[in-house]
């Protein structure tokens, strides 16, 4: 598994991924053009989140509406909605600023961490669903093994 502990610069979502369930990152953690699954650590708090990759043009839009906060594909840059930046523990900070912080950020594409990235995503329709199911495997595993146990014979 594949591990950045690093410094970055922290910078607010754009408004139209304000409700995404995703983090944008200028790393070479993840492949540019797939959407895999990090793990965020910050102090002690974590979360699990897809992750995409900027690219030029991506940098190249972001830097036209926010010329003041430019960055380039390679600084570590990192951006991080309000619902994973509390998630984390990061206090907010003024307009303008761009406020460094460290993370450490794990690639991990497990299924286990794809659940995981579903119960932290921040539109509760996702994380409801996915308790629904998580419920709904687990009654259909017990009444399984239920109707199997009532199948064998007890010597009668």
């Amino acid at each position: 598994m594949q591990t950045l502990n690093t410094q970055f610069s922290l910078r607010k979502v754009r408004r139209n991924y304000v409700s995404e369930g995703c983090i944008g990152l200028s790393s070479d953690i993840a492949q540019e053009g797939t959407r895999q699954i990090v793990k965020i650590s910050h102090n002690s708090y974590s979360i699990h989140s897809e992750v995409l990759v900027f690219d030029k043009d991506f940098t190249d839009d972001y830097n036209k509406m926010f010329p003041k906060l430019a960055f380039e594909p390679c600084d570590h840059v990192i951006m991080l909605n309000r619902w994973y930046r509390e998630r984390l523990g990061i206090k907010e900070w003024q307009h303008g600023e761009t406020p460094q912080v460290t993370l450490k950020i794990s690639l991990c594409n497990t299924f286990h961490a794809k659940i995981l990235a579903c119960l932290d995503h921040p539109q509760t329709s996702v994380r409801v669903s996915t308790w629904l199911g998580i419920i709904s495997v687990t009654l259909g595993l017990f009444s399984i093994i239920q109707s199997s146990i009532g199948m064998i014979p007890f010597g009668r």
